[in-house]
């Protein structure tokens, strides 16, 4: 912490005013009935309306929608259709070529950097990777080594919370999922319609091999178990979710396409895994059942809105109050009983409609622009990676997918270039008032002002390594 500045964070800490568990959004009125909340911490500065469980900000038609089968997910795609192994190709020996040509952001300095991030969700955080199947790694739905309920073998009954109220339990456990890593949580009802209908995962070790599908079933039962034909049975007694979003480097973010932007993806990642498996531990040391999860088992942006941690972009990511969508997201299911947070709306939704900047700027075109759908406008073969009866842009995930091939990395442009993708800043405050008027002429000026601004321009990736003062800095002292 500087000598010459205090935050008011540091401030409040010195003092004694921050609190033991998670800070508290402050009530500061209510808009049909419903509170508005302000937050610095949790919700950087918007004005929040905290919904009703039953009034979520997105509709479903549920005589269209049904679960998804992750088969047809375009990352597993990878392993068993033709169409998608065919755009995979030019994968590897693309990294190969740009690392012979020191193609600028692509060296091997920038692959090594990138590599090394993701060493955690891909060694150790499941036997399928860091996109992969259920039940495996640190994603293990076993205790892993804590006391998981038995303290030096002695059986310990669960905990039952003391003299903490449920609030307070809840917060507690959302306490100890940011010290482990995790830059925000909330709390969710299990909704049994986000997880997968059916799970697939690769077989041993190679990408292309044949995969393991088989059901997910929520159904009455006395712990997870995994069959031995790969079925999934998760207890309908873990009716609770929480769910973990990882802030994402801005500076590395702002690099993208290149090494270091594909690192703070993957640093994502580690942190997802790390903490996840950090909180089911704590979970089970408590004397309950937890089931970590990070792209596996259940969709992890449905469950992130429905926990209150933001809403539905047109570029199918979380858009959070604090972080725009540079975060990415795990979650630990349990039967630990908690209080479940409120899903909230902020004017995301109600802002994508008028920008676009994320399908204006998508290498694939694989954004789509004008209004929301129930089912994917664009055609065959690649429609069968989205699915149905939400009411949504929908991305042509294949065609992002291409953009990856060609270039020998992944792509998080439609993440760089979101207007609320922003360090805070004066146009950040401008952000936060502008939206909370609820305006379309307001929003179409606030777009042009962004524009003006030159946040959301790629940076050069060699400036991340020889010129840091070009970036704006989020990280704290």
């Amino acid at each position: 912490m500087s000598e010459s500045k205090i935050s008011r964070r540091d401030f409040l800490k010195i003092a004694g005013l921050a609190g033991v568990a998670m800070p508290v959004a402050k009530v500061i009125g209510q808009v049909d009935g419903d509170n508005v909340l302000y937050s610095p911490e949790e919700y950087g500065g918007f004005l929040v309306r905290q919904r009703p469980a039953d009034n979520p900000p997105y509709q479903v038609d549920d005589s269209i929608y049904k679960r998804f089968d992750q088969k047809n997910e375009v990352f597993s795609r990878v392993q068993w259709d033709p169409v998608i192994q065919e755009s995979e190709a030019p994968y590897a020996s693309k990294i190969g070529e740009n690392i012979m040509g020191n193609v600028k952001g692509f060296t091997r300095l920038d692959y090594a950097f990138y590599t090394a991030a993701w060493t955690v969700a891909t060694t150790i955080g499941s036997t399928a990777g860091a996109v992969g199947g259920s039940n495996g790694g640190l994603y293990s739905w076993n205790p892993l080594g804590g006391f998981a309920g038995r303290i030096y073998g002695q059986e310990m009954p669960p905990w039952n919370g003391g003299d903490w109220s449920p609030e307070d339990v809840s917060g507690i456990v959302k306490t100890a999922a940011k010290f482990y890593g995790a830059s925000l949580s909330g709390i969710a009802e299990v909704d049994e319609r986000w997880f997968y209908d059916k799970r697939y995962t690769k077989g041993g070790t190679d990408t292309m091999g044949p995969g393991i599908s088989a059901p997910i079933r929520y159904e009455e039962a006395d712990a997870p178990q995994e069959l031995e034909d790969g079925t999934l049975i998760i207890p309908k007694k873990m009716k609770y979710v929480i769910s973990l979003a990882f802030e994402m480097d801005y500076d590395g973010m702002q690099t993208y396409l290149s090494g270091p932007g594909s690192a703070a993806t993957g640093n994502g990642y580690s942190r997802m895994t790390f903490t996840a498996a950090c909180v089911a531990e704590f979970i089970r040391a408590l004397g309950y059942q937890a089931i970590p999860s990070g792209n596996c088992t259940a969709m992890s942006v449905a469950v992130a809105v429905d926990a209150g941690l933001g809403e539905l972009g047109r570029h199918g990511l979380l858009m959070t109050p604090k972080y725009g969508p540079r975060v990415r997201l795990a979650k630990v299911f349990t039967d630990m009983p908690l209080v479940p947070d409120q899903p909230i709306s902020f004017g995301a939704t109600e802002f994508c409609e008028v920008c676009g900047k994320c399908a204006d700027t998508c290498p694939g075109n694989a954004i789509p622009h004008g209004e929301r759908t129930y089912e994917a406008t664009y055609d065959a073969p690649n429609h069968i990676s989205s699915n149905p009866g939400v009411l949504k842009w929908y991305v042509d995930t294949p065609a992002c997918h291409l953009v990856w091939a060609v270039n020998g990395m992944d792509c998080s442009k439609c993440i760089q270039t979101c207007p609320f993708n922003k360090p805070d800043s004066w146009l950040h405050e401008a952000t936060r008032v502008l939206i909370g008027a609820k305006n379309g002429t307001i929003d179409q000026f606030l777009l042009t002002l962004d524009d003006a601004s030159g946040f959301g321009e790629q940076q050069d990736p060699d400036d991340f390594w020889r010129n840091k003062e070009v970036f704006v800095h989020t990280k704290e002292a």
